[in-house]
């Protein structure tokens, strides 16, 4: 995926919410502080050590999301990851962890028995410690002919494939699946487009509108925000999951606040995004239910289990 499509993507990913919600801000706090303490030259204090803990704790969360700060950067990096920025540079200050080889080979601890493979090793305890969902650990015959490695690698990538899309397997099996999807994207404007109408259905304009914003049918509307959701979240889309964290209006998704208004002074009631982020349980219901047409209760029984908020 391309590194910026990338990083507007995590800034929608609810569990990348939750974390900047409870340590966005401290992370700044912390950068400030450290800041401080390096112009004071008093690095070596004791009170550093806490404060430059309490970065490190979030720079190993940023970890967990696929993503290396670098030293110095902070101030760019937060930026950037913050959700109410909305444009990216083109230039992104971090590394990122899933652009380490796709084939890495298991060694024991310090040794090097493939010299081919150079530095895309790693001790075995490790792999078999951070061994992730959607990664396997495979023993293969480097002594048989390449054609037959190729060939029965491509068996089994499409295996998996098959596996993927049947119905009958094991529980475990399909648990592991429904945790991970395969990247089959291709760097086009459609991803792009696809984010644009998940943001606005975030913001609860009604499928019609977006479609016609979009100059598409209410249909690809639709379908374009189920493949957002996959983009997004990194897994197919879930109705009850969207419905409890997918509705949230945050305070970075608001173009202005009551305390930044430059109307406050004259204001006699609340505008139309403040009366949706105040009371954004019921107007995303309100609006959904009319969005869809739904008129009585059995409609709406039937349409909650697979239409999103």
């Amino acid at each position: 995926m391309n590194k910026r499509l990338y990083i507007a993507c995590l800034k929608e990913n609810f569990g990348f919410l939750d974390f900047w919600e409870k340590h966005g801000q401290a992370a700044r706090d912390a950068w400030v502080k450290i800041q401080k303490y390096y112009a004071d030259n008093n690095a070596k204090d004791q009170k550093f050590d806490m404060i430059a803990y309490e970065l490190d704790t979030v720079e190993e969360t940023l970890n967990r999301f696929g993503l290396r700060t670098y030293a110095g950067q902070w101030d760019d990096c937060l930026d950037i990851l913050d959700p109410a920025t909305k444009e990216l540079p083109d230039r992104l200050p971090f590394d990122f962890l899933d652009d380490k080889p796709a084939i890495i080979l298991a060694t024991e601890w310090g040794e090097l028995k493939d010299p081919g493979f150079e530095w895309r090793r790693e001790p075995i305890e490790w792999i078999l410690d951070e061994l992730k969902p959607h990664e396997r650990l495979l023993k293969i015959d480097l002594s048989r002919k390449k054609r037959d490695l190729l060939n029965d690698f491509k068996k089994y990538l499409d295996n998996v494939d098959r596996l993927r899309g049947s119905d009958d397997l094991p529980k475990e099996w399909a648990d592991n699946y429904q945790t991970w999807t395969p990247d089959t994207s291709r760097e086009r404007a459609e991803a792009w487009d696809q984010l644009k109408v998940w943001r606005m259905r975030k913001e609860r304009i009604p499928f019609s509108e977006i479609a016609r914003a979009m100059k598409i049918t209410q249909d690809a509307a639709k379908k374009a925000f189920y493949k957002a959701y996959e983009r997004t979240q990194g897994r197919a889309y879930e109705p009850d999951r969207y419905r409890k964290d997918g509705q949230k209006i945050n305070t970075w998704d608001m173009t202005k606040t009551c305390q930044t208004c430059p109307d406050r002074q004259t204001c006699t009631e609340l505008c139309p995004e403040i009366l949706r982020f105040a009371d954004q349980d019921y107007t995303g219901r309100k609006e959904s239910l009319d969005d869809n047409g739904i008129t009585d209760f059995k409609q709406y029984e039937k349409w909650q289990k697979t239409e999103p908020f």
